[in-house]
C-alpha cells in the first residue's frame, strides 16, 4: 500500500519528498511490489521450507515437489510481473501517486494563499498567480497532445506538479522572510545608530551599536533569502514554459520535437529532484 505524503517530522503539514515520478523510482517501486506480492512470497516460502526439508530429510517426493514447485511458481510470478504486467503495475503506482499529489496540491494552494495574504506580499502573491497559470497551461497542452491517464501523461504531469509544489514551498519560505523583514524597523535602527555614533564616549555604546548592526545584517539576510526564493520560482516558470512549448510541438511535425521534449522534461525532473533533496536536508 502507498504511504501518505507526510512531513519528515510526521506533522500534518505534508511535503512531497516521497512523490518521485522518475523512471528509476517507478522501476524500483514496481520491483518492490512484485517481490512483496503474495504470488511470490508464499510460493517462495514453501520452496524454502521444502529446501530445508530436503537438506534435513534427503530427497523425497514431498521435499522435491515443495522445493521445485514453490521456487518455480515464485520465479514465474516474478517473470510475469517484470514482463507481462510491468506496464500495468507502473501505471497503477503512478496513478495512485498522482492522486495523492493532487490532494496535497489543493491543500498547499489554500495554505500558501492564506500565508501570502497575511504577509501582505504583493510580489509573492503575483508570482503565485503566475505560477498557477503556468501549471494550468502546461496541463492543458499535455491533455491536447497525450492521452490523459496513460503512463507518460501521468509522469509528465506529476513531475510538473512536483516543481509547482517546490515553488509553493519557496513562497512559504518567502512569507517567512517577509515576516522577518517586517519585524525589523530599519529606519529606527539606522537613526539610533547614527545618534549613538554622534555621542561622545562612543566606546561605552559599542555594545548597542553592535546589536543594531546584527539586526541590520539579519535584515539583509532576509532580503537576500526573499530575492533568491523568488528568483528560483522565476526559473521554474521559465522551465515550465519551455516544456509546454516542447509538448506543443509533438503533433506539429516539427523536427526534433521529441528531442526537445526529452531535454525539457529532464530539466523539469532535475528541478523536482533538487526540491526533494532540499526537503531532505
Amino acid at each position: 500500500m502507498d504511504k501518505p505524503l507526510v512531513a519528515r517530522d510526521g506533522s500534518s503539514d505534508p511535503r512531497f519528498e516521497d512523490a518521485d515520478f522518475s523512471r528509476p523510482a517507478i522501476r524500483r517501486r514496481v520491483r518492490r511490489d512484485i517481490l512483496q506480492h503474495p504470488a511470490v512470497i508464499y510460493p517462495a516460502a514453501a520452496g524454502l521450507v521444502g529446501l530445508a526439508a530436503l537438506a534435513l530429510l534427503g530427497p523425497g517426493v514431498w521435499t522435491l515437489s515443495a522445493t521445485i514447485g514453490g521456487l518455480g511458481v515464485a520465479l514465474l510470478s516474478v517473470g510475469l510481473g517484470l514482463g507481462v504486467f510491468r506496464d500495468a503495475l507502473s501505471a497503477r503506482h503512478v496513478r495512485a501517486l498522482a492522486a495523492r499529489v493532487e490532494v496535497l496540491r489543493r491543500q498547499r494552494i489554500q495554505r500558501t494563499e492564506e500565508r501570502l495574504s497575511a504577509a501582505g506580499a504583493a510580489a509573492a502573491r503575483d508570482q503565485f498567480r503566475r505560477l498557477s497559470g503556468k501549471l494550468a497551461a502546461f496541463e492543458s497542452v499535455l491533455e491536447d497532445r497525450l492521452e490523459p491517464g496513460e503512463l507518460t501523461y501521468l509522469r509528465y504531469r506529476g513531475i510538473a506538479e512536483q516543481v509547482f509544489l517546490a515553488s509553493l514551498d519557496n513562497l512559504d519560505r518567502a512569507a517567512d522572510a517577509l515576516a522577518g523583514i517586517a519585524a525589523i524597523d530599519e529606519d529606527f535602527i539606522r537613526a539610533r545608530r547614527a545618534a549613538l555614533q554622534a555621542e561622545p564616549g562612543g566606546a561605552d555604546l559599542s555594545a548597542e551599536v553592535q546589536a543594531l548592526d546584527t539586526r541590520l545584517a539579519l535584515l539583509e539576510t532576509h532580503r537576500g533569502d526573499l530575492r533568491r526564493l523568488l528568483t528560483q520560482n522565476e526559473q521554474a516558470m521559465t522551465t515550465l514554459d519551455v516544456t509546454s512549448s516542447a509538448v506543443a510541438k509533438l503533433a506539429t511535425g516539427k523536427r526534433h520535437a521529441t528531442t526537445d521534449l526529452d531535454s525539457a522534461m529532464q530539466e523539469l525532473q532535475r528541478l523536482a529532484e533538487r526540491a526533494r533533496q532540499y526537503d531532505h536536508s
